[in-house]
């Protein structure tokens, strides 16, 4: 039997899942994006008394749109526990847990809850520690003896130094095209962040085991500069470093003169900068809760400020600890208390506080404020603390500071207490050399439209401006920068003008290369079906099952080109490791993946061909990748020569809205990595274009599609304009390279498919650069939108311009906009047209607020941009429609709900809703469902209580998972139910079909079909259930051909465990009799093995390295999930 494909299973299964609901075939399609969800909506009352706010989780149903309780743990010898609480001055606060461990793996618990007082957020930690060495920051272990190390590094074996501080890391002068270094992570997988040769390249993993890390290939001949840092929290891993396995060291490298170190919580620590939160009506949606993938030391606002004085940082921060108190009024979670050590909480060793530092700055009290104002005691703690610090560094200066996630009233009582510290200090003291100041408070809108980092944390627009704050004060301090790095990308050739690019590369062009379009039709067990793709509508060889997006080159199906920014491949893949081949023309190319809805790190396509990793260390997958291009056309055009590692399974459903913006430079992302402050006015330092420091993905136009729900193709080129570019270049328009598929690289025409919603213009600044450009512009863009028109006849159109221009321009520019729509309604009748503009860029009263390069908007000002666009997004294509899915846990064991609820399968659906429910208790035991269901009769007695509960409610909802592995009657009960429903209901209003359910069983059994599997088996829990899933497997529709067996069981392999035993009893045990199990259904044949319980959710990481990668292991909650979102 030929394997099916996954549209054919889809359809298949929607067939079960309905029963017989009429008019099958025309079903709306549901979109199945990822991106990230939280977990529970919480049940908010007001205590007049307190005049705070109570939470409470709903009892039965909870929703995961607004919020996110997750729980994971492990025994491990030391134990963490992390907690993040943030709160807004006039409405609500979020509080998030994330407790982990530090021997044995990393785990995370969140929770939410809220308050009326200002924000504050943060984690705790508590451990325990062994006992390691100390070591000078200059030493030369064997491991690496030409090494400098940085930040604080146990060097007591210098065969293998260890170091745990985020920031901390190595400095070494390299010889060699491929460098590569031998890690070790103790706990979790660790991000490092290299820099060669002052640019900041994509950060490299260490896994959790001992691995040779590639840090960077292709380099050229002779000598470079390697910064290596550690780019995550002290409280993940221990790293050590066991020498370089790839490239020459050669001399030791020059120690910067200057030297700071940072005492600070979760947001000195870079806690979930990399992360994107919006808060709409202050509630997270979605939530974005911490991980290493999410968080980045390097990107802080310590980390920024320190390269832009050219001095050496050490950061010592831990999420969730304070001076006088932790998270929570945790007294355990002090600074104070850890502050000596030289690997954080992983040994109470003693660092030696050399060398001497020029200045220690310390943000910690955000912790200390997360249960009210801590009073004069925090003011005696800071005390004792700075006399400590000072009996360390005898003439450094003391900053003292904080923010930004307190409230204003919080803030306010914050400064005066560190004003008290510090006058105390030198009252007491005599010691002028401390000050003080803070952040403010965090910029998240006038309704929490603009959007924070990870839990309410400081994203890198924020960070940036938190940087620009502490810059001034080391600069006052300090003096002038010196001549070292300037910013993050030090060495990077400048372009003379912000709008520039070589002229040579506009006319450059290859053999033309038409775009070919096709409607590909697969036919798989003597069915067809019609696979539907966005923008490049083709399965070429190089990636038969990938969905092209942007303006992508297919007329040599074995290696699609492509240069437009945004442009690129989103595929369904199998594998713990992720790479492609690409060719980049004439300059490196760095390209954005998301992986599960989650932004990783950009990745570097070198000149030539290569292959490029985009991720290792996932788990077996299936994971959605998206990969987009992130820089210009202009820089190099790419090639897609397919996947080297990983096995893409299926073509991704495309997103049903699609918006296409024409720009220039803005658009395009422009240097909006960069920072580039303005004293006076005047570019200091000045900051250049490069491809290090231009993201497509951290637009505008990205954000705001993202924030819609629809696939956005970007054709934007810098120095363009309508009628002139820069410097009133007449070549230099874009209606002259508008239609071209590949850019200034092909004059090969685009085919304008699929359609777009709405086309977004913003394009007049460049023709502004030599003053209005008057009526001829207006007269050139009427022209232009003809030409448009033509190929989008039904698309609204958005005219905008901003935010470079000047105010006197911006008024000039938004009158001829106006008079550009005027005119195009009165000539054509088109109504389906409108202008707005972005203002003008927020730089300060004097230039103190940066800019990206070359005074290009910066992440902060393209989300201030996003927020105005979304709102317009909104008011055209309207609020996102959300499908609303209750998943069900039939037993009344609320701890098994939660650990489904945990599960990243949630949190890759933008689109979706999911809601939880858990079978109630009752004292009339009709009502109650069993804690565990074991059999038959506790199935009918779950279906019937659970049913008499939900009864009223199911029109609320979109479709049905039930979380029980069987054939489980509450699945028939709710089809013939909402069935019976829709037929009675107004044929013109009602749904297009009854809501469908489905039950896990049937969902992993078609799951393992899909992946081809010829023999399935089941694990499952007691004996008895043997005989019953074999019926159930014969009930889907398998015949004994498609049924492994072994001498004692045909098709369902017992581990003889009880439901309730996968959580009580000792967790290897439980391990051992699954795998075991697993093992014998291996040598029965089986080729996919069904884990056949909800219990044993989580677990299939676990078992597939048992089984190996030659069986397919199908969890089956993560099956459900993916079978209920496809229908």
């Amino acid at each position: 039997m030929v394997s099916i494909c996954k549209s054919v299973i889809v359809a298949f299964f929607w067939v079960l899942a309905v029963s017989a609901a009429p008019d099958l075939s025309k079903r709306q399609t549901c979109a199945t994006l990822y991106g990230q969800c939280g977990g529970t909506v919480l049940q908010v009352g007001m205590d007049l008394h307190s005049k705070k706010k109570n939470v409470q989780t709903s009892s039965a149903v909870t929703t995961t749109a607004s919020s996110t309780t997750t729980a994971k743990t492990t025994s491990t010898t030391t134990i963490k526990t992390t907690t993040t609480t943030k709160s807004t001055t006039t409405t609500k606060s979020t509080t998030t847990t994330k407790s982990t461990t530090t021997t044995v793996a990393t785990s995370a618990t969140t929770s939410k809850s809220t308050t009326t007082t200002s924000p504050t957020t943060s984690k705790s930690t508590t451990t325990t520690t062994t006992t390691t060495a100390s070591a000078s920051v200059t030493a030369s272990p064997s491991a690496c003896a030409n090494c400098l190390y940085v930040g604080r590094v146990d060097l007591s074996n210098p065969a293998s130094p260890q170091f745990a501080w985020s920031g901390s890391g190595i400095i070494a002068s390299v010889s060699g095209s491929t460098i590569a270094v031998k890690l070790v992570s103790s706990n979790t997988a660790i991000y490092f962040q290299p820099v060669i040769d002052g640019v900041a390249q994509a950060r490299v993993l260490s896994p959790l085991v001992q691995a040779e890390v590639i840090v960077a290939t292709g380099l050229s001949a002779g000598t470079h500069r390697l910064e290596l840092y550690r780019d995550n929290e002290a409280s993940d891993s221990l790293t050590t470093f066991l020498g370089f396995t790839q490239g020459t060291v050669l001399t030791v490298p020059a120690a910067k003169t200057r030297n700071i170190e940072i005492v600070g919580d979760s947001i000195s620590a870079g806690y979930g900068d990399l992360g994107v939160e919006y808060h709409p009506g202050w509630v997270a949606n979605p939530a974005c809760h911490y991980s290493v993938d999410n968080s980045s030391w390097y990107q802080t606002y310590g980390a920024i400020s320190a390269r832009a004085a050219n001095a050496q940082l050490s950061t010592i921060a831990h999420s969730g600890w304070g001076i006088y108190r932790g998270y929570g009024g945790d007294t355990t979670s002090l600074m104070p208390l850890i502050y000596n050590y030289t690997l954080g909480p992983w040994s109470s060793t003693t660092w030696t506080f050399k060398p001497q530092v020029d200045i220690v700055l310390i943000n910690l009290g955000t912790n200390d404020w997360s249960t009210g104002d801590p009073g004069v005691p925090y003011e005696t703690a800071y005390l004792a603390f700075l006399k400590t610090i000072r009996s360390f560094y005898p003439n450094a200066y003391f900053f003292l500071t904080i923010g930004p996630m307190l409230g204003a009233s919080d803030l306010a009582v914050a400064d005066t207490r560190l004003s008290n510290v510090a006058g105390n200090w030198t009252a007491q003291t005599g010691d002028k050399k401390i000050a003080t100041f803070d952040f403010g408070t965090q910029n998240l809108g006038s309704n929490g439209e603009i959007p924070s980092g990870c839990d309410w944390h400081p994203n890198l627009a924020e960070h940036q401006t938190m940087a620009g704050i502490l810059s001034a004060k080391l600069t006052t301090y300090l003096g002038c920068k010196g001549t070292g790095e300037v910013r993050d990308h030090a060495g990077v050739p400048p372009k003379a003008i912000c709008h520039f690019f070589k002229k040579s590369k506009f006319y450059r062009t290859q053999n033309t290369m038409g775009s070919v379009w096709k409607s590909i039709f697969i036919a798989f067990a003597g069915c067809v079906s019609v696979s539907a793709v966005y923008i490049g509508k083709s399965t070429p060889p190089a990636c038969a099952n990938c969905l092209y997006v942007g303006r992508v080159d297919i007329s040599n199906s074995s290696s699609p080109q492509f240069a437009w920014s945004g442009s690129g491949i989103i595929a369904s893949v199998l594998g713990s490791t992720i790479a492609v081949k690409l060719v980049s023309s004439n300059s490196p190319i760095y390209f954005q993946p998301v992986i599960n809805g989650v932004a990783q790190a950009r990745v570097l396509s070198p000149v030539g061909q290569s292959e490029v990793v985009i991720a290792t260390g996932l788990s077996a997958g299936p994971h959605h990748l998206e990969l987009y291009r992130d820089n210009e056309a202009s820089d190099s055009l790419s090639t897609f020569l397919g996947f080297t590692k990983g096995k893409v399974i299926s073509v991704s459903a495309a997103r049903t809205r699609k918006i296409e913006i024409i720009g220039d430079s803005i658009s395009a992302g422009y240097g909006d990595l960069g920072v580039e402050y303005h004293p006076g006015w005047v570019a200091d330092p000045a900051c250049h274009y490069s491809v290090e420091n231009s993201s497509w993905y951290q637009t505008y136009g990205a954000i705001s599609a993202r924030a819609a729900n629809a696939q956005l193709s970007t054709v934007a080129h810098s120095g363009w304009g309508i009628i002139r570019g820069y410097g009133g270049q007449t070549t230099w328009t874009m209606p002259s390279i508008y239609n071209y598929t590949l850019g200034p690289w092909s004059t090969a025409t685009w085919k304008f498919k699929p359609q777009v919603d709405l086309v977004l213009i913003n394009l007049g600044t460049n023709d502004w650069s030599t003053g209005d450009p008057g009526i001829p512009y207006e007269t050139a863009y009427l022209a232009f939108l003809k030409t448009v028109r033509s190929f989008y006849p039904k698309a609204y159109f958005f005219l905008t311009i901003g935010p470079l221009l000047g105010a006197s321009d911006l008024a000039i520019a938004n009158s001829r906009l106006g008079n550009v729509v005027g005119n195009w309604t009165a000539s054509t009748g088109d109504k389906k047209i409108a202008t707005f503009d972005f203002g003008t860029q927020n730089l300060g009263s004097s230039g103190e607020i940066p800019t990206g390069c070359d005074w290009h908007p910066s992440l902060a000002e393209h989300q201030t941009m996003a927020a105005i666009l979304t709102a317009k997004l909104k008011t055209y294509l309207g609020a996102m429609a959300y499908l609303k899915i209750l998943i069900i846990n039939p037993n009344s064991t609320e701890s098994m709900t939660n650990r489904i609820k945990s599960q990243t399968c949630f949190q890759n659906h933008p689109s979706i809703q999911f809601h939880f429910f858990t079978g109630p208790t009752s004292k009339n035991e009709f009502l109650s469902s069993p804690e565990a269901i074991e059999g038959s009769v506790d199935s009918v007695l779950s279906a019937a209580a659970c049913f008499k509960k939900l009864e009223s409610t199911l029109s609320q909802y979109d479709g049905f998972l039930i979380a029980c592995y069987s054939d489980h009657p509450l699945i028939e009960m709710i089809r013939e139910t909402t069935t019976a429903n829709w037929c009675v209901q107004d044929p013109k209003t009602r749904k297009i079909r009854p809501p469908p359910c489905v039950g896990i069983m049937q969902a992993s059994l078609l799951q393992a079909l899909g992946f081809g599997a010829k023999k399935i088996g089941i694990v499952t829990t007691a004996k008895r259930w043997e005989s019953l899933l074999y019926a159930g497997m014969r009930a889907a529709g398998l015949s004994d051909g498609f049924i492994a067996s072994g001498n004692s069981w045909t098709g369902v392999k017992s581990t003889g465990l009880g439901v309730l035993e996968l959580e009580s009893r000792n967790k290897s045990e439980v391990m051992a009799m699954i795998e075991e199990s697993a093992v014998q259904m291996k040598l029965g044949g089986a080729d996919a093995i069904c884990l056949g319980c909800a219990g044993m959710v989580g677990l299939k990481e676990s078992v597939q390295k048992v089984v190996g990668n030659e069986v397919t292991v199908v969890d089956s909650i993560d099956a459900g999930v993916e079978i209920i979102t496809g229908l």
